[in-house]
């Protein structure tokens, strides 16, 4: 009887050991990256000092000052770029396996939003003004926030874009329309109440070329990302090496110009599986096609 007992002691401890890696191993759904400059969180009462790499969760409010900017990945494949004194806080973030929801108030400033939808998972993303509220499935586009009105410019995609008010605490949606690439609303409180008017984007804003170039990059990485779940190999190669994902990307696009040799497995029912040359070009296309364009 006592040996069983004990037995039953060590296998709830084991239980609860790997209970706790498991979670301890999860990656969190938002990390914020401080690109320059200074940045605050409030999740509370009071701003903090934000780091960098630290997971951001719900009901957080995230600020940059002045000569700042900042940047949250969700879910690996999207990501929202503070620009300085820009101000967001994050009303809801659910991951589940085929649906990923991100809540966003935008108080203040300018932000860049780059959304990558994936085959098979689906993407709700919403960010809300004190003018407007900017639903998304998956786009590019940048958002400026003053007291008064809200900007929006869609860069790739479709954005619905809608004007609101309050009322006995309540949204009262006035107007809705579905802003397409290179168009651009601005939704004023001074004229809420007037149907929204989409113009034509024709010049390229400053904050608009800085962030196409860095979702180029963005969009590299977050393929590399994909693949590392899928291969064991590349998933060992990284650790081994101590690659960061950047170091990652060059290491396969080298390997896609031909210009280095890469073994590369898969890992199947507990077996490894050698890809041939010709089946990692169609991995690495499997993963592009993933990415569905609005």
């Amino acid at each position: 009887m006592k040996k069983a007992f004990i037995l039953l002691v060590i296998l709830v401890i084991i239980a609860l050991v790997a209970f706790f890696l498991f979670f301890k191993q999860v990656k969190p759904i938002a990390v914020l990256n401080i690109e320059q400059g200074e940045v605050q969180i409030k999740t509370t009462n009071d701003w903090t000092q934000a780091q960098n790499g630290m997971e951001i969760l719900k009901n957080t409010v995230i600020k940059t000052g002045s000569n700042s900017k900042a940047s949250i990945i969700f879910f690996t494949n999207n990501i929202i770029r503070l620009d300085e004194n820009t101000e967001i806080s994050i009303n809801e973030l659910i991951s589940k396996t085929n649906l990923n929801k991100v809540s966003i108030t935008q108080n203040i400033g300018q932000t860049w939003t780059k959304i990558i939808k994936l085959s098979g998972v689906e993407t709700d993303y919403k960010i809300q003004t004190p003018t407007a509220i900017a639903s998304v499935r998956g786009t590019a586009f940048s958002l400026k926030v003053t007291r008064d009105e809200s900007l929006l410019r869609a860069s790739q995609g479709k954005v619905d874009l809608s004007s609101y008010k309050t009322q006995d605490n309540k949204k009262i949606i006035l107007d809705t329309k579905e802003v397409k690439k290179s168009e651009k609303v601005t939704v004023d409180k001074g004229s809420i109440d007037q149907p929204i008017t989409i113009e034509n984007i024709i010049d390229e804003t400053d904050w608009e070329k800085e962030n196409k170039e860095k979702d180029a990059q963005f969009l590299k990485e977050a393929r590399a990302k994909r693949m590392l779940q899928g291969s064991l190999i590349i998933r060992q190669i990284q650790k081994q090496e101590n690659l960061t994902i950047e170091e990652l990307v060059e290491l396969l696009e080298k390997y896609e110009k031909g210009e280095i040799e890469l073994k590369i497995f898969t890992e199947e029912e507990g077996k490894l599986q050698e890809l041939t040359k010709k089946q990692v070009d169609e991995l690495i296309e499997k993963t592009r096609q993933e990415e569905i364009e609005e």
